[in-house]
Order: structure tokens, then C-alpha cells, then sequence
């Protein structure tokens, strides 16, 4: 081997301790970087840090209460804590370049809301289509029962879950001393649901003027049964209005991407002469007028 390979192999094995001895020192300082700012965030209660992990974990606890689920809000923060640890020591041992970084922890940093919030928009609409069915049954159930309160106990056993959990819940705080109005408008409360609402304040309403709670309740689980047979057919007739109005626009596109390379003139015209350019204004304004006005008619308040 010649003394020039030589040196050259050195000088290769000394760049790649000082390296390897680089990325143990930066471990090492973002290990002692980060206990400073644990120690800085939970040591002063009036720490900045301290106060946004608290609202960021009741945020989430909230979240999960609202479905009925175990809060670990505080699991949920520690497990991505060491999540992002493990991805920077990865970055600092080249197993993953800055960009992947960047993505990855972004990704765990919004995993928790993004899944919780998607939980409970589908227990929400969950809520909503079993709305009326509840309605519809509380009414039967009223037929034989001497008050509301016994009538919640019986419509219990057909209501299936989440609205039975909430119904529950209702009567749980009957037993503890609430009145029935209060647990109603409570529950109605909790769950955010418009259906539901209209049951709930139906039956108030008839209680509270004397009518007949039971063809109240038929009536107002047979319109909102209606109201949601509208709703998913003018949902399906907006998809395909959307779906078509989609394909035209990509026609067009397509269009105007592949046919001058067959046809190299075809729409010379319009740009070097008057009336093409001003075929083409009137063109652009139209289609301008088209979109506003299927972005209109596609906004449905049923």
C-alpha cells in the first residue's frame, strides 16, 4: 500500500470517529437539553410549558369523556414524547434524512387530535340516525308508563349504544336527585346532536303544556325519519352533481393539454386575433360564472 492510500485511509477512519463521536455528543446534549426543559415545564407551576401540556391533556380527556372512554390524556402526551425522542436519535444516527423528520414528527404530534376528533364526528353522526328510532320508542314506551323517568328506564333496553350510554348517564343523575328536565337537557346537552334536540325539546315542550306525549313524540320521530331520507338522497344527488361537475372540468383540461399536440395550430386562432381573444374572454367568463354558480347550488340546508 502506498503512503498516499495510507494517509487517505487514515485521515477516512479519524472523519469517521469524530463523527460517530459527533452524533453520541449531540444524544448526549439533546438527553440533558430535554431533562432541562421537563425539569423547567413541571418543576414552577406558572411555567408556560406547564400550563400548555395541561390544556393540551384536558383538551384530549375531554375529547375521550365525551365518548365514554377512560381519560389518558397524560399516557397519550408521554407516549409521544418518546416517540419524537426516538425519531431525533434516528436523524442524529442518519437512519432518516431532515425531511422525513419533519413529516414523521408532525404525524405524531397531530395523531391524537386528528383520531380522537374523527371518533367523535362518527359518534355524533351515529347519534343522528338513531335520534328518531329513540323518539319513536320513548313514545311507545309512554303508552305504558306512569312518567317520563320509568319511560327512559324502558326505552333504555331497545336503544342501542352510544345514545343508550348517554341515556343511562340521564338517568344515573335521576337517581342522584335531578329533576327530568334537568338530565334531559343535560343529555341533550352532551351529545350535540340536532335530532336529538328536537326529541328532547318535543317532549319537554307536550310535558309542559299538557299534550299527548306519545303522538307528539311519533309525530316528531316520523318527520325527522323524513328529514333524513331527504337528507341522504340530496347528499347522493350533490355527489353526483359534484362527481360530474369534476369530470367536465377534466375534460376540458385534458382537452387543452392534448389536443394541440396532434392538431399544433388548432387554437392559434384565438391567441393572435381580436375575436379569438375575445371568444376566449367570453369563454373564461362564463366558465367563471359556471363554477360560482354550481359552488351555490351545491351548498344544500336541508
Amino acid at each position: 500500500m502506498s503512503a498516499e492510500a495510507s494517509r487517505v485511509l487514515e485521515a477516512t477512519t479519524d472523519l469517521g470517529a469524530s463523527l460517530g463521536l459527533h452524533r453520541w455528543a449531540t444524544i448526549a446534549s439533546a438527553a440533558v437539553a430535554s431533562g432541562l426543559l421537563v425539569a423547567l415545564a413541571f418543576g414552577a407551576p406558572s411555567a408556560p410549558w406547564r400550563r400548555w401540556v395541561a390544556s393540551y391533556v384536558a383538551s384530549l380527556e375531554a375529547q375521550q369523556r365525551w365518548m365514554h372512554s377512560a381519560p389518558n390524556g397524560a399516557y397519550l402526551l408521554r407516549v409521544q414524547c418518546v416517540v419524537g425522542t426516538g425519531l431525533v436519535v434516528a436523524y442524529t444516527l442518519s437512519l432518516i434524512d431532515v425531511g422525513e423528520l419533519a413529516f414523521a414528527c408532525a404525524l405524531v404530534a397531530l395523531a391524537p387530535k386528528v383520531l380522537l376528533s374523527l371518533q367523535t364526528a362518527k359518534r355524533r353522526s351515529i347519534l343522528e340516525q338513531q335520534s328518531h328510532g329513540f323518539g319513536a320508542a320513548l313514545g311507545n314506551c309512554l303508552r305504558s308508563a306512569s312518567n317520563v323517568g320509568e319511560a327512559l328506564k324502558y326505552s333504555v333496553e331497545v336503544t342501542p349504544s352510544p345514545l343508550r350510554d348517554e341515556v343511562l348517564l340521564a338517568l344515573r343523575h335521576i337517581q342522584l336527585g335531578s329533576t327530568v328536565e334537568d338530565s334531559l337537557l343535560a343529555l341533550s346537552a352532551r351529545a350535540q346532536s340536532p335530532s336529538l334536540d328536537a326529541v328532547i325539546s318535543a317532549l319537554l315542550i307536550g310535558r309542559q303544556t299538557g299534550g299527548d306525549l306519545p303522538r307528539i313524540l311519533e309525530t316528531t320521530a316520523a318527520s325527522l325519519r323524513e328529514l333524513k331520507r331527504l337528507e341522504e338522497l340530496t347528499d347522493k344527488t350533490l355527489r353526483d352533481s359534484k362527481q360530474g361537475f369534476a369530470l367536465a372540468v377534466f375534460m376540458v383540461v385534458a382537452m387543452a393539454i392534448v389536443l394541440p399536440k396532434f392538431v399544433p395550430e388548432v387554437f392559434e386562432p384565438l391567441r393572435t386575433t381580436a375575436k379569438g381573444q375575445a371568444l376566449v374572454a367570453q369563454m373564461v367568463l362564463m366558465f367563471a360564472v359556471a363554477v360560482v354558480l354550481a359552488y351555490r347550488f351545491t351548498r344544500k340546508s336541508v
